[in-house]
């Protein structure tokens, strides 16, 4: 048996690079589940066995990584999109998942095996990125004009499927938040863009909103709604507060 997950959790927090804190990260996954401790932050569940779409929940647990990070060259960006989980119901394939959204919709280098209906949504991703950015440049929030200098993260590094358990992601955002906190502090954002907002509990929120000001982050805008199924007057009705 290697590390255990609190010996990773330290070494996290002195992390350097975000490939240096990837590599802990996928390694405490493993070690939650050597553990026994995964269950619990783990959107899989046996009980999922015999749908379409299906992952070994412990295997998932142990092996699933949803990289992320700058969504182009920059050393720093000063948006930072965070949004919950990657949905994996297209992809059941256990292991790690290359960062679709900067290889696919940012970089222009899309996959030639997706549907009509995953190009459609992939497009629609990237034009609520886009429309978000050109609303915090309207209010004076950002100076930055290009998506391509900005980050995107999930919260949950094991990802999920078409509908999140927000139970489970409440429990992981708590047992990984100085994994959470420490991506944030190497991404070295002026302004984080909180997706999804509502779906947050008043005790969950406050963790986020701690790890936000510990890690450095100057103004928060929350939008209530996943880039997926955005709208122009969700964009717009964004709730922007700053840290001292």
């Amino acid at each position: 048996m290697g590390e255990s997950f609190s010996q990773l959790e330290e070494r996290a927090k002195r992390a350097t690079t975000i490939e240096e804190l990837f590599c802990l990260w996928k390694r405490a996954h493993e070690a939650e589940v050597e553990e026994g401790n995964w269950e619990k932050t783990c959107q899989f569940k046996e009980k999922d066995k015999g749908k379409k779409h299906h992952f070994e929940p412990q295997e998932a647990a142990k092996c699933n990584f949803t990289k992320d990070g700058r969504l182009g060259n920059a050393q720093k960006g000063s948006v930072l999109f965070i949004c919950k989980e990657s949905n994996l119901s297209k992809d059941m394939k256990v292991g790690e998942k290359d960062f679709w959204l900067k290889n696919e919709v940012v970089l222009n280098q899309p996959s030639t095996s997706d549907s009509a209906d995953v190009k459609r949504a992939k497009t629609k991703y990237r034009n609520c990125l886009s429309k978000t950015l050109n609303k915090l440049l309207e209010k004076e929030h950002t100076m930055q004009k290009n998506l391509e200098d900005c980050a995107y993260m999930n919260l949950n590094k094991r990802g999920g499927c078409s509908e999140c358990d927000n139970l489970v992601l409440a429990a992981y955002i708590a047992k990984y938040k100085d994994f959470i906190r420490k991506e944030i502090e190497l991404l070295q954002c002026d302004t984080v863009v909180l997706y999804s907002a509502s779906c947050y509990t008043e005790t969950t929120m406050g963790e986020i909103e701690d790890v936000f000001r510990s890690a450095g982050v100057k103004t928060v805008a929350k939008i209530d709604c996943h880039p997926s199924r955005y709208s122009n007057q969700k964009i717009e009705n964004m709730e922007i507060t700053k840290n001292p």
